[in-house]
């Protein structure tokens, strides 16, 4: 029961706050006090986010790249434009995310 990561923690210490995640039994009673630790860990978790929002957001550039080539296959004119707005409109919100999050690391990258 000690290792499971059943009690929820937020980023405090890290430069982007609120971040969710969770610590074991054993780490909450023998570590949370330690503010190096837990600085430790929650840079650990940053990082991680920022990783995970990198491959989401290439991931829906991507899908978004594959709706715009779809949409040049169409038969017919009005459906390629229908077909292009729909593409152009599709949800890029790990980008924003990430660029709201991260913005100095990733200039001109998204």
């Amino acid at each position: 029961m000690d290792n499971e990561f059943i009690n929820p923690r937020h980023t405090k210490l890290t430069k982007v706050k609120d971040i969710p995640y969770f610590v074991s039994n054993l780490f909450a009673r023998t570590h949370e006090k330690d503010r190096r630790t837990v600085a430790k860990v929650e840079r650990m978790v940053e990082t991680a986010y920022e990783n995970y929002l990198i491959k989401e957001c290439n991931s829906q550039r991507k899908h978004r790249r594959n709706l715009i080539a779809e949409a040049d296959k169409k038969p017919t004119p009005e459906e390629r434009e229908k077909a292009k707005k729909i593409a152009e409109q599709f949800d890029l919100s790990r980008c924003g995310e990430l660029n709201d999050l991260f913005p100095l690391r990733h200039i001109g990258k998204l």
